[in-house]
């Protein structure tokens, strides 16, 4: 028995790793499992039919290509990141679904506040303005708390996934969907927006003012 330090093998964690003589001498038969056939590209197709050839003779032997894992494999990432991408576009739709119901719900709980602020002077273009900075500053919160959260959160479960699963991976930052993301947020608060000075525009102040009374 030999004890190795810092040794790298990338099959399962418990194997135990002997010289290929001793293992084909303690089982009296050839343990070679695999073998790796390495070509440059220009004779790829070449050497795929040759083996094609050997393998056809012989049912114990199979043939397994980098394309066909790249394809495999590939299948597999899509189907995890599909998966993701759903249960991101749920939580995204709960949240913008939240954000219309607590601006709606604010801005019928402030008629009375914004009526009486009409009767001192404020106009039209300054109550606009103001709830679009207000729509602004929820825009942003929302935005901040994503971009901060979601993307440490993305990291961090990518390395989980690398030092526990594949090291293959690494970590890209969305940039579409995080710009689908704020666009749709800014037409939702464009769209809120609307409909609040839109709603105001049909009640008088007077209306406004007796709302809460």
């Amino acid at each position: 028995m030999g004890i190795v330090n810092e040794y790298s093998y990338s099959g399962f964690s418990k194997c135990f790793a002997l010289p290929e003589q001793f293992m084909n001498e303690a089982t009296g038969i050839d343990c070679t499992g695999t073998i790796s056939v390495i070509t440059d590209m220009e004779k790829f197709d070449t050497v795929e039919a040759a083996l094609n050839q050997l393998i056809d003779g012989n049912s114990d032997l199979v043939m397994e290509t980098i394309k066909e894992s790249i394809t495999y494999y590939s299948g597999l990432q899509q189907l995890s990141i599909g998966v993701l991408l759903i249960v991101a576009v749920i939580v995204v739709c709960f949240s913008l679904i939240n954000l219309v119901n607590t601006t709606i719900t604010n801005f019928l709980s402030r008629r009375q506040e914004i009526g009486m602020l009409q009767a001192i002077g404020l106009s039209k273009k300054q109550l606009i303005k103001m709830l679009c900075y207000e729509g602004l500053m929820y825009s942003v919160f929302a935005t901040l708390v994503t971009l901060v959260l979601g993307t440490g959160l993305g990291f961090l479960s990518v390395q989980v996934v690398v030092k526990t699963m594949n090291p293959y991976f690494y970590y890209s930052f969305p940039w579409l969907i995080v710009l689908i993301y704020l666009a749709i947020l800014l037409i939702v608060q464009f769209t809120l927006i609307s409909y609040t000075t839109g709603n105001l525009k049909k009640q008088s102040l007077v209306e406004q003012i007796r709302t809460m009374e």
